[in-house]
Order: C-alpha cells, then sequence, then structure tokens
C-alpha cells in the first residue's frame, strides 16, 4: 500500500521539524559565531548584532567541554581562558576541534605581526 510505516513516521515528523526549525531562527534565538582579524564575535538575531566579543590577545588558552548529546551532533562548548578564568564562552559550537585550531592560529598570527611591528618601530627609534 501507499502508507507504509517510514512514510507515516516522517509524515509525523513534519510538524516537530518545522517547530525545531522556527525555534532555531527565532531573532533572540539564532546564533552566530565569527572570528574576524582581530577578536571572535558572538552575534544574535536575523539581522546578526554584535552581542558578546572577546579580543584574539584576552585569552591564552582554549578548551572544549561536551555536554550530553553534543559529541553525537559533533559540536561541543568553547571556552576562552585567561589565567584560568572563562573569559567567554561558545555554545553548541559545530566541529569545535576545527574552530579551536583556527582561532589559535588567529590568535598566534596577530601576536606575531603586533611582536614584529614592534620590533620594527623600538629599531626605528
Amino acid at each position: 500500500g501507499f502508507f507504509t510505516l517510514g512514510k507515516l513516521a516522517a509524515l509525523l515528523a513534519i510538524p516537530l521539524s518545522l517547530a525545531v526549525y522556527v525555534w532555531k531562527i527565532l531573532p533572540f534565538i539564532c546564533r552566530r559565531y565569527r572570528l574576524t582579524n582581530r577578536r571572535i564575535v558572538i552575534q544574535k538575531g536575523i539581522d546578526p548584532k554584535d552581542a558578546e566579543s572577546i579580543g584574539l590577545e584576552q585569552f591564552d588558552a582554549i578548551e572544549i567541554q561536551y555536554l550530553p548529546g553534543q559529541e553525537w551532533l559533533r559540536c561541543g562548548e568553547m571556552l576562552f581562558l585567561c589565567a584560568g578564568r572563562e573569559a567567554l564562552r561558545l555554545r553548541g559550537v559545530p566541529r569545535p576541534e576545527v574552530f579551536r585550531h583556527t582561532c589559535l592560529k588567529a590568535r598566534s598570527a596577530l601576536l606575531s605581526v603586533r611582536e614584529v611591528v614592534r620590533q620594527q618601530r623600538a629599531a626605528s627609534a
């Protein structure tokens, strides 16, 4: 027949799927994480507005924590630490190890450029 168990389950899942989708894009729920050449920014809303940020020189380590169920979804919490204290937390980051590595590389590049500029200024003075 036309109605198989799989088709019936898919049909019953449509309202739940739509509810989850709408919940995700609600302006006060929607979050984006942006890495610039100077900072990491949490943006909220459909029309992204900066909510929180941390400068690349304002942390010295990044830890990743997996809350129950996050590993299965390949996401986790990223904690930016300064002197062992949490300075910023990114929640539910997809593939957090990759983003962590990218953030550390951007931080290293920024600090290297600042050091070269400082050395050039000291040499010219």
